[in-house]
């Protein structure tokens, strides 16, 4: 017989998550974010959908928009190809939040350089070689 869901477990689950997730850097919080949503992926993968479940939760969801009528896989397999697909897009966010991090930090000491050298006067500028 199964074990029925236990809430105080997920929320410890949920906390230790969220802990480390205030350590990290706010991409590695998105890549840690597909992670988890790759772990949501590996539980959904050991229940038993029904293509009855499937169509009612096309009724009242939207887990299923894209499943043709004619579909014959199963409907854990789109939940896999869904949650599979979004995880991917979260990296894809988390690298293109790495990228602009680094441009803005390569901008913000760009600036910090072009307001010192403004403070040097013209001798200053020629002794250091940069007039």
């Amino acid at each position: 017989m199964a074990q029925a869901l236990e809430f105080e477990t997920v929320l410890k689950l949920n906390a230790g998550f969220t802990i480390y997730a205030q350590l990290l850097s706010n991409a590695d919080r998105i890549r840690l974010a597909a992670h988890v949503l790759s772990l949501a992926n590996a539980v959904q993968q050991t229940a038993d959908i029904s293509t009855e479940d499937l169509w009612h939760a096309r009724e009242t969801t939207t887990l299923f928009q894209e499943v043709d009528d004619d579909d014959t896989m199963a409907p854990g397999y789109h939940l896999h190809n869904l949650l599979e697909t979004l995880a991917d897009e979260f990296d894809e966010l988390a690298n293109a939040m790495d990228e602009n991090g680094e441009d803005a930090a390569a901008a913000e000491l760009e600036a910090i350089r072009v307001a010192a050298l403004s403070k040097l006067t013209d001798t200053e500028k020629a002794a250091l070689g940069i007039a």
